[in-house]
């Protein structure tokens, strides 16, 4: 996705935020983040219909006031923005899902090898060969470890 947010190198994008800045001070533009983000884009040359609007402001001399700056910044930039942030939401959201199924995975396991272990001790009250119990219970330990060498 060219959201127009991707990172730029250092020099390009440095150039840009000056052109951006030398701008606004010329149309005496207040230099907040959200008409920043509008020069910059303007300067970035990444959206046509936003190069264009500034440029038939500044073509009929039209002020630059503070609605006009937030209407550039609502209708060229805000979807650029909010394209950006439901990608990384979406992408989040995917993400914690996938961790809740190793969890849900993990948490099953470690029940079902606790159960395992419990047994064997269970088996040593009763009386069982120590022996056995050592070997069943480093069989479970090599099954629970088994996972965990997996996944890391």
């Amino acid at each position: 996705m060219d959201s127009g947010f991707d990172d730029p190198d250092y020099d390009y994008a440095a150039s840009i935020a000056g052109r951006a800045m030398r701008s606004m001070a010329e149309q005496q533009i207040p230099p907040t983040p959200t008409n920043f983000a509008v020069w910059f884009q303007y300067f970035a040359g990444s959206h046509d219909d936003l190069r264009n609007a500034v440029d038939l402001l500044i073509d009929h001399n039209r002020p630059f006031d503070a609605r006009t700056n937030q209407d550039l910044f609502e209708t060229y930039v805000a979807p650029q923005v909010n394209a950006v942030v439901a990608a990384t939401s979406e992408r989040l959201h995917t993400l914690m899902g996938t961790a809740r199924e190793f969890l849900t995975t993990a948490i099953a396991d470690n029940h079902s090898q606790m159960q395992a272990i419990s047994e064997v001790a269970d088996q040593g009250k009763a009386g069982v060969d120590p022996k056995v119990l050592v070997a069943q219970l480093m069989n479970e330990l090599a099954r629970a470890a088994t996972p965990a060498a997996v996944t890391t």
